[in-house]
């Protein structure tokens, strides 16, 4: 899944809050990507992953240069490494995701 954020004024001093929760029992590892106005990568930062969790949390600072953030996040999949996911298999496994940015 990938969000881009576009930033209409700079945010310089600001914090930025993302928050993502999915649905049991797989896992979702997310990064935010900060983009200049050429769409180059200026950095990144990656969220936690927590084993067994459902919801993450992340700040991201220093905004200096930044034109939009990309939000991306990839359903990990699967129960386990023995069992990975398979779309013939039912009940299927969750895969449903949300996202909240917020300025702190």
């Amino acid at each position: 899944m990938y969000v881009w954020l576009q930033l209409d004024r700079p945010i310089d001093d600001l914090t930025l809050g993302f928050q993502a929760e999915w649905e049991a029992p797989v896992a979702f590892s997310w990064v935010l990507v900060r983009v200049d106005a050429q769409g180059r990568e200026l950095s990144r930062v990656y969220a936690p992953v927590p084993q067994r969790g459902t919801q993450t949390d992340q700040r991201m600072v220093d905004f200096t240069g930044t034109a939009a953030v990309l939000v991306a996040g990839t359903n990990v999949g699967g129960v386990d490494p023995n069992h990975p996911f398979d779309p013939d298999v039912v009940p299927f496994e969750g895969h449903g995701c949300t996202v909240y940015l917020t300025a702190l």
